[in-house]
């Protein structure tokens, strides 16, 4: 008994060793008199008698404001307790004493009552997990029957289910937080408070003693000015998307599903509603106009079709077709076809046919072709083509490749790369074949 109640007090003061070694700069005894100075300031002193840096998520402090710290011989702890309230707390990571919000937790408060009509509403508010800050623009869905809403701008968010579906689910999303899963009672009106986790939240480590600010901003930004770049180039989609379904798609994008059809007047009044561009249907139909994942058997449009990804066998629009992905098959327009991907089939415009990476098959258009990559067939155009190689024919009146030219361009101009890398001009002019003397 003896030897159990030794290993026992060997234990407990080990784990209390190892508390205090992991607490010491929070330990520390520190004497300090600062009147009426910014918190940032006040926080660079601390470091300075200390002899560590702070860390923080810029968000969360108020760093402008004035402050009164005095401290006669008392530990770090107590004086950080002193300048913030109950909702931070403090966190020893090498040299660095990281200060954050205690993290809000989900929460899930259901209605007494159970209703009596065809549907119950699930409502509350979306949060920052790490500063508490209310999230705007979140997108709040039930994946099964694709129903969605989206949080304004007091991160208030209103969901109406119907009695008759089984699902008991809600997803929760915002581009760069983590996604999350709340489990509802079916058939209750419930209201909830929902904390997000930020992907990579941004910190600021202050130096103690220069008050520099040794690190910026994290790369969460890199996916936005991504997305920025994206959509200066995608202008035309973004003309006819509405700016709360770019954003559902940005926040949602990992989440795809498929349906066997929709029939929809123009984005999001469809049979998929605000979900419409997370389903890829295998047909189609939309009568002005559509915005979807995909398509893999049809799809037409009134004016014009948009798909985030990829589309098989037909695509047609009275206008334009918009395709992130690739399109396999038979795509027409009667004005403007824009494909992010590989085409492989054939592609015909009114007018102009782009694609932003490469063809193998017939490219056909009353005014011009462009072509990113490599053309593998034909590419006949009114006026202009214009490729960065190809393997196949170019009829038009000007032809211009930018690399090389292993097949025929027929038409009053022709720009292309010939032997030993010289651009040649011509009427009806073949560029020669690269042999090995190139």
């Amino acid at each position: 008994m003896k030897g159990i109640i030794a290993i026992l007090i060997c234990f407990v003061s080990l784990a209390f060793s190892q508390e205090a070694s992991a607490q010491k700069h929070l330990n520390k005894t520190i004497k300090i008199n600062i009147k009426r100075q910014p918190l940032k300031k006040a926080l660079i002193v601390i470091g300075q008698k200390g002899d560590f840096k702070f860390s923080y998520n810029s968000k969360i402090l108020p760093k402008d404001s004035l402050v009164n710290v005095y401290a006669e011989n008392k530990k770090v702890l107590k004086v950080l307790r002193n300048l913030f309230d109950a909702t931070y707390d403090f966190k020893e990571v090498g040299n660095y004493v990281i200060i954050r919000r205690k993290l809000v937790t989900t929460k899930n408060v259901v209605a007494q009552k159970k209703v009596q009509e065809r549907f119950y509403f699930i409502t509350g508010y979306v949060v920052d997990e790490g500063t508490g800050e209310k999230i705007a623009n979140a997108t709040i869905y039930e994946k099964m029957n694709l129903l969605s809403a989206m949080t304004d701008e007091n991160g208030y968010f209103s969901l109406k289910l119907k009695k008759k579906y089984k699902t008991a689910e809600i997803s929760i999303s915002k581009e760069d937080y983590l996604d999350t899963t709340v489990t509802v009672v079916k058939n209750y009106n419930q209201k909830m408070t929902v904390a997000l986790q930020e992907v990579s939240p941004v910190y600021l480590i202050v130096d103690a003693k220069s008050g520099d600010t040794l690190v910026g901003l994290t790369s969460a930004m890199d996916g936005l000015t991504n997305n920025v770049s994206f959509a200066k180039r995608n202008w035309l989609k973004n003309l006819f998307v509405g700016s709360k379904q770019k954003l559902q798609s940005l926040n949602i994008k990992k989440f795809y599903t498929t349906r066997t059809w929709q029939l929809g007047l123009v984005p999001p009044i469809s049979t998929h509603g605000r979900m419409n561009a997370q389903v890829v249907n295998k047909v189609s139909v939309n009568m002005i106009g559509g915005h979807s994942a995909g398509t893999d058997l049809a799809e037409v449009g009134g004016i014009y079709n948009i798909n985030q990804r990829d589309v098989k066998y037909f695509q047609g629009a009275g206008i334009f077709n918009n395709v992130g992905g690739n399109v396999e098959g038979f795509q027409i327009a009667g004005i403007h076809n824009r494909v992010q991907g590989v085409v492989e089939g054939f592609q015909v415009a009114g007018i102009h046919n782009t694609n932003e990476d490469s063809i193998k098959g017939v490219q056909m258009a009353g005014i011009s072709n462009k072509v990113n990559s490599q053309v593998q067939g034909v590419q006949i155009a009114g006026i202009s083509n214009k490729a960065k190689s190809i393997k196949g024919l170019q009829i038009g009146l000007v032809n211009k490749v930018t690399d090389a030219n292993t097949g025929w361009s027929l038409g009053l101009i022709n720009i292309s790369k010939g032997k030993k890398g010289r651009k040649r001009f011509g009427f009806l002019l073949r560029v020669p074949r690269k042999d090995k003397s190139d």
